[in-house]
């Protein structure tokens, strides 16, 4: 099985940025945040995911060279455990979560990267077949929104106590 990355800003509607501290011991941060944020809620993702026929592999950081566009993540590493569980997740779901792509329609020419419905990531399983095949990040998200991502980053920075600022 192929594993399968996902962006976890965007799954778990989380800011993962640490540019914005000044005095952080920044991979010791990053860490300690992976590692609380894990403990808070690979359980739940895991069940989340099983349900639809995928399977939780590990959560991986990751830091971008320049933040000009994009910035600090914590990732979902997942596999496909059982495509047709997850097909037949997809067409239980199918009003829920074409209401939930259609709300992700952008009206102001930029062609997104994602489905537009239900059919269409049916078709893209049945079209993969015996090929690689990766749900889409949308629909991923659509099966993980049943979780509360309530996670404040803060409490998990490291300050750096070298510097004389962060000192008593």
């Amino acid at each position: 099985m192929k594993n399968i990355t996902y962006n976890g800003a965007d799954l778990f509607n989380k800011d993962f940025n640490l540019y914005r501290y000044e005095g952080i011991r920044y991979m010791a941060s990053m860490n300690n945040i992976k590692k609380e944020f894990n403990i808070e809620f690979k359980e739940k993702i895991t069940k989340a995911l099983s349900i639809a026929g995928l399977k939780y592999k590990k959560l991986v950081t990751y830091s971008p060279k320049q933040y000009n566009f994009e910035g600090d993540s914590i990732d979902l590493v997942l596999q496909i455990e059982d495509i047709e569980k997850y097909k037949n997740y997809i067409i239980k779901n199918r009003r829920a979560i074409d209401k939930a792509l259609a709300s992700n329609v952008s009206y102001d020419g930029y062609m997104a990267t994602t489905v537009c419905d239900v059919r269409s990531e049916i078709d893209n399983i049945d079209n993969n077949r015996g090929h690689v095949f990766s749900p889409d990040c949308s629909i991923v998200s659509f099966i993980l929104s049943i979780i509360d991502f309530y996670f404040n980053v803060e409490e998990y920075v490291i300050c750096d106590l070298r510097m004389k600022e962060n000192r008593l």
